[in-house]
């Protein structure tokens, strides 16, 4: 039963997403590249996963994730 509380909250937290995304594009005016290095520095809010298990990636997987986050940074620039 815990996978219902954890669909509805998923749901619920993609719908604040949306709206908050709608307000800063639509009524704040940010340009794209300002959004789109708010969405890459919230990023860093990942770390607060750290307690639930962590362990040092190797130096490709290092390089692999930052190259992900470049091209995901990028993609939210042209998307928007």
């Amino acid at each position: 039963m815990l996978w219902l509380i954890v669909a509805i909250l998923s749901s619920l937290i993609s719908a604040f997403v949306v709206l908050i995304d709608r307000y800063l594009l639509k009524g704040l005016m940010l340009p794209p590249k300002v959004y789109a290095f708010y969405v890459g520095a919230f990023g860093i809010l990942a770390l607060a996963l750290f307690p639930f298990g962590f362990y040092v990636p190797s130096p490709l997987q290092i390089f692999l994730a930052l190259l992900v986050g470049i091209f995901q940074i990028l993609g939210v620039l042209f998307y928007y």
